[in-house]
């Protein structure tokens, strides 16, 4: 914008002499920067309530907050303009899919949209709990909050330093697994996600237990079985835990999903008890395979997965 001024004296009588010469100078309000989406936040245990956050634009006095159920932002759902670098929305529902962007704007004019982010709502399980049974496994419960989930994911680290990792998938509804590969002195702190397709939700809360008792010692298992392996995903290596309620010949092998068996784990006679058995990866590719555990009138079959 161009603007002119110019400047004359006037005395303590009254009298105004002539007007200075006039001058001019232009002001320049340059345009708004590009913005960045940082996050999209749901609130725990809620499924109408979402945080959405990006970063400040130079020279941006104020943006403008789309949200909308379609990538085409033809219908909106919210519409929003504010100073803030944030903004809190309720009204969304459990399992739609989620579109938004943000237009930083000032005076001059406005920048380009931002790239476009998506999310979808899924509760996360609450009151997670862990107790030790009569054979030192660690059986984890929790509370279905979700209403969509497909699916449970368990994670887990070892020791305070430790990172978690996938310990096992279960079935839509499950409240309750236990964990059979933990060891004595060893300290354990897990969460749960719920799942739907290739998503999954914050985790819930955090337990964790350090397993001080001996496993074995006149508390044999009263039932066969095998236990997810851990970890899983693996690579190169992994552990596969399972018990025998009386001395048995096991059999553990591992099949690809053409059911071609490709690695003999185990296959002797073996006391009863809770057992493990390691596994290397070696050159086999990458991919799901199928552990099966044969041992007496005992068969389960547990999936893995080998990232390479």
């Amino acid at each position: 914008m161009r603007c002119y001024w110019r400047v004359r004296v006037q005395d303590s009588a009254g009298s105004v002499g002539p007007w200075s010469p006039q001058w001019s100078f232009s002001t320049y309000i340059p345009m708004p920067g590009e913005t960045r989406l940082v996050a999209a936040t749901p609130l725990p245990n809620r499924a109408d309530y979402i945080q959405l956050k990006w970063s400040r634009a130079e020279n941006a006095t104020e943006y403008w907050l789309q949200l909308s159920a379609q990538a085409s932002f033809n219908r909106l759902i919210s519409s929003a303009v504010t100073s803030d670098t944030s903004r809190n929305l309720n009204g969304t529902t459990e399992g739609v899919h989620y579109y938004w962007r943000v237009q930083p704007r000032n005076v001059a004019g406005t920048a380009a949209w931002s790239a476009t982010g998506d999310f979808t709502i899924i509760i996360a399980p609450s009151d997670l709990a862990v107790q030790v049974n009569s054979a030192y496994q660690a059986v984890l419960t929790w509370r279905d909050r979700s209403k969509v989930e497909g699916g449970y994911v368990v994670e887990r680290k070892a020791g305070a330093q430790g990172e978690f990792a996938m310990l096992v998938t279960l079935a839509s509804g499950a409240t309750t697994w236990t964990d059979s590969t933990v060891q004595k002195g060893e300290s354990y702190t897990w969460r749960v996600r719920a799942a739907k397709d290739s998503l999954t939700s914050l985790p819930g809360n955090e337990v964790s237990l350090t397993l001080t008792s001996v496993r074995g010692e006149g508390a044999l298992p009263l039932e066969y079985s095998l236990s997810q392996n851990w970890p899983n995903p693996f690579n190169p290596s992994t552990r596969i835990a399972f018990s025998l309620p009386r001395a048995e010949w096991a059999r553990i092998a591992l099949y690809d999903l053409l059911g071609r068996e490709v690695r003999i784990l185990l296959d002797q006679e073996m006391a009863a008890g809770h057992h493990q058995v390691g596994f290397e990866a070696g050159q086999l590719a990458g991919g799901v395979y199928i552990c099966r555990m044969h041992s007496g009138d005992f068969i389960a079959a547990r999936k893995m997965i080998l990232m390479k």
